[in-house]
C-alpha cells in the first residue's frame, strides 16, 4: 500500500513539472491466460505533441498499471525520455530511479539482518552467558541464558537432535540456578530443564544430577537432594569417572552434618577425599571452619541446623592422618 501511495505521489510531481508533456501512450498487453496486465519493454515511449489520447492520460494510466512495481518501471521507462528532450530535468528521473533502487535495496537488507539477527542473536546470548557463570556471575548470566535456551532447545524433539550447541545452552543455564544467590525464585526455569528429560529431548548424566542435588539442596528439600547426588555418583562410577563423584561425596557429607549424623558424615567425606586429592583435611577444614562467612554456605546454615555439628566434626578432622 505505501509503494501505491508514493508511486501516484510520483506521477502528481512528474504532471506538476512537465504539465502535458507527461502524457505519453504507453502500449500494454493482455496475456490471454492471465488476467495480470504486464508491460511490452520492446515498445518505446512515444511522444506526440499533436496525438495526444485519452488512453495516455494519467487517469488511463493510473488504471492500466495499477500493480505498485509496474508503476516504478513506467517512471523509469520515462528517464530516456527525459535526457533527451529536457536535460536540465532529466536529473529527477534518475533521481526518483535511485530512490526506487536504494527502496529495493534497503527492504532486502533489512529482511537479511532480520534473519540474521534472529539466528545469531541466541548463541550471541549463550556465549555471554557461559562468560558470566565462568565468571562467577550467575545472576547476570541468568538473563542472557535465558534467551538461549528457549531458543536453541525449541527444537529439541528427541535425545538424538541435540547438537554442540544444545547442551552449554541447558548445562549452563542449569548450573547458573543452581549456584545462583536464590535458586528458589528461578523453580519456574528449573522446571524447564527438567521438563527436557522429563519429555525424552536431553539425556541427564552425572553432573546434571550432581547439579539437580544441589539445587534442591539450597532449596530446602533434603530427601531429593540425597536421590540425585546418589544417582550421581552410580553414573560417574558407570562411566569411571571417579574423581567428579567426590563433589557428590562431599554433598552427602553435609547433608548428613545438617542431619547430625557424624558417622555417616565421615564415611562420606572419606570417599570423596579418597577420589580427589583436593578433599584434602586441611582444605576441608578451612572450607568448614568459615562456612557462615561465605555466602553460598550461608544459605545452608539459614536453611539447615548444620553449624551446630559442624564444631564436633572439625575435631574429627583435626585427628585424622594426614
Amino acid at each position: 500500500m505505501t509503494d501505491q501511495k508514493s508511486n501516484c505521489l510520483l506521477f502528481q510531481l512528474l504532471e506538476s513539472l512537465f504539465g502535458e508533456s507527461s502524457k505519453q501512450t504507453t502500449n500494454t498487453s493482455r496475456d490471454p491466460v492471465n488476467t495480470e496486465q504486464t508491460i511490452d519493454h520492446s515498445s518505446q515511449v512515444q511522444i506526440n505533441s499533436d496525438d495526444r489520447s485519452a488512453e495516455g492520460s494519467p487517469d488511463a494510466m493510473d488504471t492500466q498499471h495499477s500493480d505498485s512495481q509496474r508503476r516504478r518501471r513506467s517512471i523509469l521507462d520515462l528517464i530516456p525520455f527525459f535526457n533527451r528532450t529536457e536535460p536540465s530535468i532529466s536529473w529527477v528521473g534518475n533521481a526518483i530511479g535511485l530512490a526506487a533502487a536504494i527502496g529495493i535495496f534497503a527492504f532486502v537488507d533489512a529482511r537479511i539482518n532480520h534473519l540474521f539477527d534472529k539466528k545469531i542473536t541466541p548463541y550471541q546470548e549463550l556465549i555471554r552467558g557461559m562468560t558470566l557463570v565462568d565468571s562467577g556471575e550467575e545472576e547476570i548470566a541468568i538473563k542472557y541464558l535465558d534467551k538461549a535456551f528457549l531458543e536453541l532447545t525449541k527444537d529439541l524433539k528427541e535425545v538424538d537432535t541435540a547438537d554442540e550447541f544444545h547442551y552449554p545452552a541447558v548445562d549452563y543455564y542449569l548450573e547458573a540456578i543452581t549456584n545462583s544467590r536464590d535458586p528458589e525464585i528461578h523453580q519456574h526455569r528449573f522446571g524447564r530443564i527438567l521438563k527436557l528429560e522429563e519429555e525424552n529431548q536431553y539425556v541427564f548424566l552425572g553432573w546434571h544430577n550432581n547439579q539437580i542435588g544441589w539445587y534442591y539442596f539450597r532449596t530446602g528439600d533434603l530427601e531429593s537432594a540425597q536421590k540425585h547426588f546418589n544417582k550421581a555418583i552410580q553414573q560417574y562410577a558407570l562411566r569411571e569417572y571417579f574423581p567428579e563423584a567426590a563433589y557428590s561425596f562431599w554433598a552427602l557429607m553435609l547433608i548428613s552434618l545438617c542431619e547430625g549424623d557424624l558417622d555417616s558424615a565421615m564415611l562420606n567425606y572419606q570417599e570423596a577425599r579418597r577420589r580427589d586429592y583436593t578433599f584434602h583435611p586441611d582444605a576441608a577444614l578451612i572450607d568448614l571452619r568459615y562456612m557462615d562467612e561465605d555466602e553460598w554456605f550461608l544459605r545452608l546454615i539459614r536453611l539447615y541446623d548444620i553449624e551446630n555439628h559442624v564444631p564436633a566434626f572439625i575435631d574429627q578432622l583435626e585427628n585424622l592422618d594426614r
